[in-house]
């Protein structure tokens, strides 16, 4: 189920949250998180102030962090030639990328609950140590490389031969920099 409104909030065993960070982090879901009863609350949100913010509104006891190890997009792309999207018709389109699993962090036998549940689901998904810590230094290597392909018009060649691939990598050294002293 998806649900926006806390009114219409039944009793659940997980309830993945699900929007970008700053739209967490802006209080809209507050009542939603304070009507989540005895559900674990799946987060994968990036972001050093994430688990702060959720700790205000949710017991810890209760948190999962995780690591999306996936790609989904609305389908079929414009332009596309994609034969699978167009037998499949619209809708949305998921890609698992092979060796990669989404991660899963917090207490063992709620992780243990949501791994299994994404597994039902055909999503490959794992336990690991700490998916926040984790997920601050993937994001820290990802965002610079994304805003640098930006500036270079979001072409390789000109990212490998250009400035943009020099700002990424000081970006991201000094991005790891600050995941580091949050994270301690």
């Amino acid at each position: 189920d998806v649900v926006t409104l806390s009114s219409k909030l039944g009793v659940y065993d997980q309830v993945w949250i699900t929007v970008p960070t700053p739209a967490l982090l802006s209080g809209g879901l507050d009542e939603v998180l304070s009507s989540t009863g005895a559900a674990t609350v799946v987060s994968l949100q990036p972001g050093v102030s994430v688990a702060a913010y959720l700790a205000d509104r949710v017991q810890r006891a209760r948190t999962v962090f995780g690591i999306i190890g996936f790609l989904s997009f609305h389908a079929p792309l414009a332009g596309s030639d994609d034969a699978v999207e167009k037998e499949t018709g619209p809708g949305t389109a998921y890609f698992f990328p092979p060796l990669v699993d989404s991660q899963f962090s917090g207490p063992s036998d709620r992780v243990r609950a949501v791994v299994d549940t994404a597994r039902m689901g055909g999503l490959p998904a794992r336990a690991i140590p700490d998916a926040h810590v984790a997920l601050g230094f993937s994001s820290s290597m990802l965002m610079p490389i994304v805003a640098a392909l930006e500036i270079d018009g979001w072409s390789l060649e000109a990212f490998r031969g250009g400035e943009g691939v020099t700002l990424a990598v000081r970006a991201t050294r000094e991005a790891m920099k600050i995941i580091a002293a949050e994270t301690k």
